[in-house]
């Protein structure tokens, strides 16, 4: 990992962007993609290398020369995005142009990017919420699945779950509607169709963020420890009545359930031996009588 952020480092341009000519693609949708500095690559380096540093704590790394390297491109790289900032637009602009003018475009992309590696100061967050969740008029949308995983991983993060689960049900159900047993490449409501109608990749792995969302929202399965060994269960209900699934983790497979009965919500859940489970109730489950039932050898600190 290190190595790879290396040679990205030397990528950096004067005013330590990453910037390259590459295909700088993210996403089937018409950000201004076109130019050798392109903000979300910033972005998504500043990710990269966040992962980096969190991978080095949980070896054990964390007081290394090469977690001290880590911290300063971090820094550098959220400084050098910062001085990008539209203070009229309350944006970042998609790219900065051959003459280090800004892009005349937006897009939703930079603003969930930022709030999902948090790379802004905290007086830019409600702004990019608001663009993420209500990108105003002429502002890029998001077009397909892979950058939604984006999205849906920034709003997560800021606790936006009926918002994702709303945007599933828009984006995903049209598929199951044509008929589709698989994920596509791109939405059926999508306005770029690479390769022509309906799409050309028609079990598309990038395009499978339900597949990690509904577990992670409606059954509620949170891993909070390195390694699968502890996780927090605390489905959101939603206008469900029940809900019962599982994933598998590195031990073995987590199963959740639950049904509400009248005031009560009941919810079990069966987990590999030596995974920890912390049952936590969320406001989906305000004014009801709630029972977890775990496995036995489970711990569940908090359960209720």
């Amino acid at each position: 990992m290190v190595r790879q952020l290396q040679g990205a480092e030397k990528l950096l341009d004067q005013g330590g962007l990453f910037s390259g000519k590459f295909w700088n693609m993210f996403d089937w949708t018409p950000v201004d993609d076109h130019h050798l500095t392109v903000l979300h690559n910033s972005l998504l380096l500043i990710g990269a290398v966040e992962a980096a540093s969190k991978a080095a704590g949980a070896l054990g790394l964390g007081d290394s020369p090469t977690a001290s390297w880590l911290a300063g491109l971090r820094a550098r790289l959220v400084e050098a995005v910062e001085r990008t900032w539209d203070v009229q637009r309350q944006a970042y602009p998609d790219s900065l142009l051959e003459d280090g003018s800004p892009s005349a475009s937006t897009s939703m992309h930079t603003s969930f990017l930022a709030l999902l590696f948090d790379a802004a100061p905290a007086e830019r967050r409600a702004a990019l919420l608001r663009n993420a969740l209500t990108p105003p008029a002429g502002m890029v949308r998001v077009g397909s699945p892979f950058a939604m995983l984006y999205l849906y991983e920034a709003l997560a993060k800021v606790g936006q779950l009926p918002a994702i689960v709303a945007s599933i049900y828009e984006n995903y159900l049209p598929m199951l509607a044509a008929g589709a047993t698989t994920v596509w490449e791109v939405f059926p409501t999508s306005g770029d169709h690479p390769g022509g109608f309906p799409t050309r990749s028609h079990c598309h792995a990038w395009s499978s963020a339900p597949l990690r969302f509904l577990p992670q929202i409606v059954l509620g399965i949170r891993q909070v420890e390195a390694g699968a060994a502890a996780f927090t269960i605390s489905p959101w209900l939603g206008d469900l009545e029940w809900a019962r699934g599982a994933v598998y983790t590195c031990r073995g497979l987590l199963e959740v359930s639950w049904r509400k009965e009248g005031g009560r919500l009941r919810v079990s859940a069966k987990a590999p031996a030596g995974v920890e489970l912390r049952f936590e109730e969320n406001a989906s489950m305000e004014g009801l009588e709630v029972s977890f039932e775990p496995p036995p050898g489970n711990q569940f600190p908090g359960g209720g």
